[in-house]
């Protein structure tokens, strides 16, 4: 029987298992059962959420391509294979439907009745925390980044009316850019005023506020950064 597999880590992901330990785990799992592993499909750095992944799709492209040679998809674990409950089921079973192909994880024996309704809830279980996992993995790094902002550091290119700016051996901090400061101080001073934010975005545009969108000003006015501290101790 032919098999291919499929090994994933995204960039935030917090897998201790690496991409080489994944393949390695899946070829001697191919080996001891007996599957001729004729492809290993690997997504670098790629979401778990969705299975809009280019090598993802290119597996299933072979799939397609392959006509019912291949009969299993082997994945270390099933939060490699995705970490989103509903999408996973839903893939898992239109695998099995149009191409009779079977989704093993290497802790599961072969010849296991994916029909069997205490399989489809282990499973499921199993999707399920990976799901919450994920929830989790998004909820720190959103935390993380808000605690950054608000303590005066900023992780990503510094918001309008602030540099980037980092001492050597001190961490990424951001100071006011006096040349916009003023910008953002009229922003605020305006809309304390009263004035609708439209009329505030068409009147800093132009002073030189590059941002666009109807929601432009509304994130300035609920980005902390303004009310918190910047590098240098100062507010804006």
């Amino acid at each position: 029987m032919s098999a291919i597999g499929y090994v994933r880590i995204s960039k935030k992901d917090q897998s201790r298992y690496s991409l080489e330990y994944q393949e390695k785990s899946i070829r001697d799992y191919c080996d001891t059962n007996g599957l001729k592993l004729v492809s290993v499909f690997v997504d670098d750095g790629e979401s778990s959420y969705t299975f809009d992944r280019p090598d993802y799709r290119a597996l299933e492209r072979f799939i397609k391509e392959q006509k019912g040679a291949v009969k299993y998809l082997i994945v270390l674990d099933h939060d490699r294979f995705s970490r989103n409950l509903p999408e996973a089921l839903m893939k898992i079973e239109e695998l099995q439907q149009k191409f009779g192909l079977k989704v093993l994880a290497t802790s599961e024996k072969v010849d296991i009745d994916t029909s069997d309704p205490s399989v489809f809830l282990l499973r499921a279980f199993k999707y399920l925390i990976a799901n919450q996992e994920l929830f989790t993995i998004r909820r720190r790094a959103k935390m993380g980044i808000r605690q950054a902002q608000q303590s005066g550091r900023y992780v990503n290119l510094a918001p309008f009316g602030y540099l980037n700016n980092r001492e050597p051996g001190q961490r990424s901090m951001i100071i006011v850019d006096l040349s916009k400061a003023f910008i953002i101080q009229k922003i605020f001073r305006d809309y304390l005023c009263g004035i609708p934010q439209f009329m505030i975005q068409r009147d800093v545009e132009k002073l030189g506020f590059d941002q666009t969108g109807k929601g432009a000003i509304a994130r300035i006015l609920a980005n902390p950064v303004y009310a918190g501290r910047t590098g240098n101790g100062d507010g804006e």
